[in-house]
């Protein structure tokens, strides 16, 4: 295990003993002037945003590139490449309300679908390695989903629009006290018809939070519930397919369909304990979903499933003194399962039937603690480190063996462990100034997919911890009218596992990447908000390998596929009265290549958003948004296939119109 250094920066250490969830004191625990790129929307800039799918609220923030494909389906990035398949799951740690929406062992590709983004009271990113107080998986970073705060808000709001796409969204909150409980609930329905043949969303969410005290304790309770069916177009095939407005309306799979449910329910509970703030969260959360794989050429049904109950715990010292402590530990245990079945008729190494039928268990622990030191008002040193082992184990109701391009893994036990550490400096040269820098670690424990859904060139027990680390420095500057944040960065990362393009798995890929972000807002005047960023940046192969099949070379120091160099986003926001606002949003995605051999490339886009708001009473409030405005073909995902380009075309040119009310 190869040791690792890591910075932070702690410039105000309080942390309130208290429910109350503002953003940053739920996605990592620690100050709001912490070091690294931590972005956040508020529910603000959720409204004005105002998205009907994840990529549209995310992709506003530095570095965050979600590409989406069909229906809700969608690909994370955060300061990393797009990643698919195996290493697409859990490279991002999901957060809601701090607590990770699935185990560590069982994660989804697609796992924004799964957080009610919908209802949520602020959205948070930390781009790098966020492992030390949150474990395997905030490898490249992690998205936080915060709910809102029931003792603050309106009484109940509303929230209703059409689209020219066929896109219905019905959205409605409500808050109030019993019994020395203050409560909020929110319900959150999208109805889409699709704007591709056979393409359509039924999507529902509900989440509920509950605050009181009981004697010492203050205790917040919540629940969310998502129910998700969907039938999935596929991707479109051809030499630059996506500039066809025709081909990209149709669907080469119209039988693909992607159906999930997921509940998930914590308890958050904090009192004064020994001159600190212990906090213990309970939580239980589980998982169903059945989907017909159309990305792969044997098409297959997949039905997978999760469970786990855990806890996690931290003491926090208070900010009495020069040195503060602050030590967790985190209880873990999960079960899932797995099944997949080909449908179609046998032919090449892809047999009809069962490829596979598991179970597998997990038990997770991790041990972490973090401390500060005020060498004087205006520097401070951080140095935090957490252990972590989790022991897996597998039962097949499959003979094991091996059959054609499938290796069917008998009964066994594995176990992994982790340790990552940070340590960092930040200083204050002056009130609004802040320079920082930090290195850290991440990890991303094997997935029960890398372990045990075996390809037959694999052998089991090969697949090892990924690991990342991270170099990162910046300036941070706030005042009155505006501010900028400028961050530059390094990552190394060993173990990788992906597939390559003859669809098999890879356990020991390496990348080197480095990249600049600059973020920042400006008042031009009274009714004039300005704010962009820009973040470039460059993921290389660190190793080379030869595809044999698909005649492709992976060479180390060429870039990654599915990397975009350059991301920006710019926008301005009018509000001449108190009752208008109208906003014009710009979105650059850059070129990237869509294989690993770099033999075809993406050569990006630009869309424009506008939306306008005018206030109808107090209470009412009447929109209108228009997406791509210059109704740009482009396509929201690019890449081979087997030496086919084949591409997610992005939706054309709508309008949306919709009401919103509180009282």
């Amino acid at each position: 295990m190869i040791a690792a250094l890591s910075l932070a920066l702690a410039l105000d250490a309080a942390t309130p003993d208290t429910v109350r969830l503002t953003p940053l004191e739920t996605v990592a625990d620690r100050p709001t002037e912490a070091p690294g790129a931590q972005r956040r929307l508020e529910a603000e800039a959720l409204a004005r945003i105002d998205a009907d799918l994840p990529a549209g609220a995310l992709n506003s923030l530095p570095a965050v590139n979600i590409q989406m494909n069909a229906g809700v389906e969608h690909l994370i990035a955060v300061r990393s490449p797009v990643l698919t398949a195996g290493a697409g799951q859990a490279s991002v740690l999901i957060l809601e309300d701090g607590v990770a929406i699935r185990p560590a062992a069982f994660g989804n590709v697609n796992a924004l679908f799964e957080a009610p983004l919908e209802l949520a009271a602020g959205l948070e990113v930390v781009a790098g390695p966020g492992s030390v107080r949150h474990g395997s998986n905030a490898q490249h970073g992690l998205i936080n989903v915060a709910l809102p705060d029931p003792a603050e808000g309106p009484r109940a709001t509303g929230r209703v629009s059409v689209s020219t796409l066929g896109r219905t969204r019905v959205e409605a909150t409500a808050r109030g006290e019993t019994g020395g409980w203050q409560a909020w609930a929110g319900f959150a329905s999208l109805l889409d018809g699709g704007w591709r043949t056979a393409d359509s969303v039924s999507q529902h969410k509900l989440s509920a939070v509950a605050t009181t005290n009981a004697g010492p304790w203050a205790l917040r309770a919540s629940l969310s519930a998502i129910q998700l069916e969907q039938e999935t177009a596929g991707f479109i095939e051809g030499a630059d397919a996506w500039r066809d407005r025709e081909l990209s309306r149709s669907n080469p799979t119209p039988e693909a369909f992607r159906d999930a449910r997921a509940v998930r329910a914590a308890l958050r509970a904090s009192r004064a304990v020994a001159g600190g703030t212990l906090t213990v969260i309970p939580h239980a959360r589980w998982q169903d979903m059945e989907l017909s794989q159309h990305f792969l050429p044997y098409g297959g049904t997949e039905e997978n499933d999760s469970r786990s109950i855990g806890l996690l715990t931290r003491w926090e010292g208070a900010d009495t003194g020069p040195i503060r402590w602050a030590v967790g530990l985190d209880l873990d245990g999960a079960s899932g399962s797995l099944k997949e079945v080909q449908t179609r008729p046998s032919f090449g190494a892809f047999p009809q039937g069962t490829h596979y039928d598991y179970t597998v268990e997990t038990r997770q622990l991790g041990l972490w603690a973090e401390g500060t030191l005020a060498v004087s008002e205006r520097l401070i040193l951080t140095a935090g480190l957490r252990a972590e082992q989790i022991d897996y184990r597998h039962r097949t109701a499959f003979a094991p063996g091996t059959c054609g391009r499938f290796r069917v893994v008998a009964d066994r036990r594995d176990s992994y462990d982790s340790l990552v550490p940070r340590i960092g400096v930040g200083f204050q040269p002056a009130p609004d100034w802040t320079l920082f820098a930090q290195a850290a670690r991440g990890a991303r424990m094997p997935q029960a997919t890398d372990l045990y859904r075996l390809q037959n060139r694999q052998t089991p027990g090969e697949v090892r911890v990924e690991t990342l680390d991270s170099l990162e420095a910046g300036l941070r500057w706030s005042g009155a009218r505006g501010g900028f944040e400028a961050v530059v960065w390094t990552q190394d990362k060993t173990n990788w596992f992906f597939r390559d393009a003859d669809g098999l798995n890879v356990p020991d890929g390496a990348t080197t990447a480095r990249g600049v972000e600059v973020t920042g807002r400006w008042q031009a005047t009274e009714t004039l908000n300005l704010s962009a960023n820009v973040a470039w940046a460059r993921h290389l192969y660190d190793f080379t390998r030869r595809v044999a099949r698909a005649e492709e070379v992976i060479a180390a120091g060429t870039p990654v596929d599915t990397a975009p160099a350059w991301l920006w986003d710019a926008s301005a926001v009018w509000t001449p009265t108190p009752g208008l606002e109208a906003s014009l949003n710009l979105a650059h995605t850059g070129a990237y290549a869509m294989d690993a051999a770099n033999t075809a490339t993406y050569p990006g886009h630009t869309l424009a958003d506008v939306r306008l708001s005018v206030a109808l009473s107090p209470a009412a409030q009447a929109f209108a948004h228009v997406r791509n405005l210059a109704d740009t073909d482009y396509a929201s995902r690019a890449d081979l296939a087997f030496g086919v380009p084949r591409f997610f075309p992005g939706e054309p040119r709508s309008l949306t119109v919709g009401l919103k009310w509180r009282g």
